[in-house]
């Protein structure tokens, strides 16, 4: 079921295997990407599944401001029960960035579960896995 198609980002809802897609199409203003962010996480408990892939292969890079947000702000709003699956960008600074949200969330809020993948296909692979 498609949430949001927008010629940044595309977000879906994969009723079938109970999975959200937020798929970034190219790179968002920072405002635009903590808007969405924000309201997916108010979103989360009453209607949206536990796992989350976060695909971001066409980001060349989070800006500090941004990855900062990420692992404060916005992981302070997900509870235990998610895991979040990041899909890794085709850039290697954008891998950079990615892999410091990660670990910065890792590090912040051991509650959540996060990986960093290659493609989707491994990220539904992982969430069959260990639910």
């Amino acid at each position: 079921m498609e949430i949001l198609n927008h010629p940044t980002v595309n977000i879906t809802l994969n009723e079938t295997l109970d999975y959200l897609s937020i798929v970034w199409n190219k790179f968002p203003r920072s405002e635009f990407l903590r808007d969405i962010y924000s309201r997916v996480a108010i979103r989360r408990e009453e209607e949206l599944p536990k796992h989350w892939i976060l695909d971001k292969k066409n980001i060349k890079v989070i800006s500090p401001e941004d990855q900062l947000w990420m692992s404060k702000e916005w992981a302070s709003k997900l509870t235990e029960n998610h895991m979040l699956a990041f899909i890794d960008s085709k850039d290697v600074f954008g891998q950079l960035s990615i892999r410091n949200v990660v670990n910065e969330i890792k590090i912040g809020y051991k509650q959540l579960q996060l990986e960093i993948f290659d493609d989707e296909e491994e990220a539904i692979i992982w969430f069959g896995s260990t639910s």
